[in-house]
């Protein structure tokens, strides 16, 4: 913290980060004190170890998320390449046997979509945030996903292939007419 770019980089001061971090009151003694004293020691060493165990606890919940969406991921990769796949192939043809045959096969893509979709909002609704000092279920996706374009990036991602999907399965319905 003591590089000359720490404010630039971090865009906060000294002060401003222990406070965040320790709280304002053992972060203004820390930044503006000339003398660590064993009362300010203590009170910096319990702080200290209480921000260590959070982050202990932190990382299994990062951790999992982290899987969550590898998961999703995966499934929604493979769901896009065979609708994607199927798509094109209904628009090769016209024969209303064919094309019922690839709604069958779309409809078990859509099935996927929705077992995912179903999954990963189980899994952000069952996330236990008790054990982090000020963040709820709300503001952990607001920390995580703050800078992101939306706040559930699988969902969003699983809603636009199901999109897709249902538009290829309507392409076959309308098209066996």
């Amino acid at each position: 913290m003591s590089v000359p770019h720490f404010e630039t980089e971090y865009n906060d001061s000294l002060e401003e980060n222990m406070s965040l971090e320790f709280g304002p009151e053992l972060g203004t003694q820390i930044a503006t004190g000339t003398r660590l004293t064993p009362q300010l020691y203590e009170a910096l060493l319990a702080a200290s170890e209480g921000a260590r165990d959070e982050r202990g606890t932190l990382l299994p919940a990062l951790e999992r998320e982290r899987e969550s969406l590898q998961s999703a991921e995966k499934t929604l990769d493979d769901c896009e390449r065979r609708g994607a796949t199927l798509g094109a192939n209904a628009r090769q043809t016209t024969d209303p046997v064919r094309l019922d045959r690839i709604d069958d096969q779309l409809a078990e893509i859509e099935k996927d979509c929705k077992t995912a979709a179903m999954t990963r909002q189980q899994r952000l609704h069952s996330r236990s945030v008790a054990a982090f000092s000020g963040i709820d279920g709300t503001s952990l996706v607001q920390y995580l996903y703050n800078d992101c374009s939306v706040t559930c990036p699988a969902l969003a991602d699983i809603v636009a292939c199901l999109d897709t999907i249902r538009r290829h399965r309507r392409h076959c319905l309308i098209s066996t007419r």
